[in-house]
């Protein structure tokens, strides 16, 4: 359930984000949004049929505007210390475009997690 991704792995780097505060403060809450956007088109897709393909770039479009206002405000913030954790989930984040893809989304998923280890190796 999203529910509890969102109550827990995504909590606990919420609250360990806003610890660090600055850039990370911010961009977690960017991150939150994103998976928020995400939360809002699984409960909708539960309640109806498959939608065409217009109507579902559209329902899927408040999570594409939040995916990239997180990898913009990366993007903003080259200069900042915590650069590499920035660029780390930014580019783990296109991850949750996994509900766009069918029928197995899970390599996209691992190939976003590799991108993201790039980063946090460093």
């Amino acid at each position: 359930r999203s529910s509890d991704l969102l109550n827990g792995a995504v909590a606990e780097y919420l609250m360990h984000s806003r610890i660090i505060g600055g850039d990370v403060g911010t961009h977690a809450t960017l991150v939150q949004s994103a998976f928020q956007a995400q939360r809002e088109f699984l409960l909708l897709a539960s309640q109806y049929q498959q939608p065409s393909e217009n109507e579902l770039a559209l329902l899927l479009k408040p999570i594409s505007d939040k995916i990239h206002k997180t990898q913009e405000f990366r993007e903003k913030n080259r200069g900042s210390k915590m650069f590499n954790h920035l660029s780390a989930v930014s580019e783990s984040i296109p991850a949750l475009g996994w509900v766009a893809l069918s029928p197995k989304p899970g390599s996209y998923v691992k190939e976003m997690s590799d991108a993201a280890t790039f980063y946090t190796n460093r």
